[in-house]
C-alpha cells in the first residue's frame, strides 16, 4: 500500500509543476504520453491479459 501512497504523492507534485505550464508544453507532455502509449500498447495490452487471468484465477478460488 505504501508504493500506492508515494505514486500518490509524486503524482501531486507532478500536478503543481505541469500547472505552471504553458498551453503549449502541456499539449507536447500530453502528445508524448499519447506516442508513448501508442508504442507500448501491446506490452501494455498483454499485461491486462495477464492481469485480467490471474483476476479470475483468484475469483475462481474464492467461488470454491
Amino acid at each position: 500500500m505504501s508504493s500506492l501512497i508515494s505514486l500518490g504523492k509524486k503524482a501531486k507534485e507532478a500536478s503543481y509543476i505541469l500547472g505552471n505550464l504553458s498551453s503549449k508544453d502541456k499539449n507536447d507532455a500530453l502528445y508524448a504520453m499519447a506516442d508513448s502509449l501508442i508504442k507500448n500498447s501491446e506490452v501494455i495490452i498483454e499485461a491486462n491479459k495477464k492481469h485480467q487471468e490471474q483476476k479470475e484465477l483468484v475469483k475462481a478460488c474464492l467461488i470454491d
